[in-house]
């Protein structure tokens, strides 16, 4: 039970955004108990959180290989990836977290975030074209991409 003490601890510190308190007690409690999946996706959450995209990734490809159904963990990876510049590996992991269709929504809304309004308004219009009626979402992401695209003196 100690391990999910430190993992409760863990989840508090992240919450008050002490992330590398945090990141200390989810390494106690993974070193406690090294075969809970949710013990990674949480390390790496806050190992992401703190800048530190390839521990990150690390931590979620071994959530990953502990429990390969775990989608939360795919979609964590996929976040580090895309940071860390390997899209098409962020976009296969969304995939696995999801679908295709939300794994171009999410790389739209990343891009968006990073001024990238080409490639939001690209993967937007791939998540629609898959999805039309699902992505309310992806409507809007691509409404804003254009915006910025307008707004930077291009025009799709």
């Amino acid at each position: 039970r100690l391990w999910q003490a430190c993992a409760l601890l863990g989840t508090i510190y992240d919450k008050q955004k002490l992330h590398p308190s945090a990141i200390e007690s989810y390494r106690k409690a993974v070193a406690i108990n090294p075969q809970v999946a949710s013990l990674y996706v949480d390390l790496g959450a806050s190992l992401y959180l703190t800048g530190q995209y390839r521990e990150s990734a690390e931590a979620l490809l071994k959530a990953i290989s502990l429990d390969d159904s775990n989608s939360k963990a795919y979609n964590s990876l996929g976040l580090a990836l895309f940071k860390m510049g390997m899209f098409s590996e962020a976009h296969e992991a969304f995939e696995k977290g999801s679908d295709e269709a939300s794994a171009y929504n999410h790389m739209g809304v990343l891009y968006l975030k990073e001024k990238n309004y080409e490639k939001a308004a690209q993967s937007f219009e791939k998540a629609i074209d898959l999805k039309p009626t699902y992505y309310t979402s992806a409507h809007m992401g691509l409404e804003r991409a254009k915006a910025g695209l307008k707004a930077q003196g291009q025009s799709r």
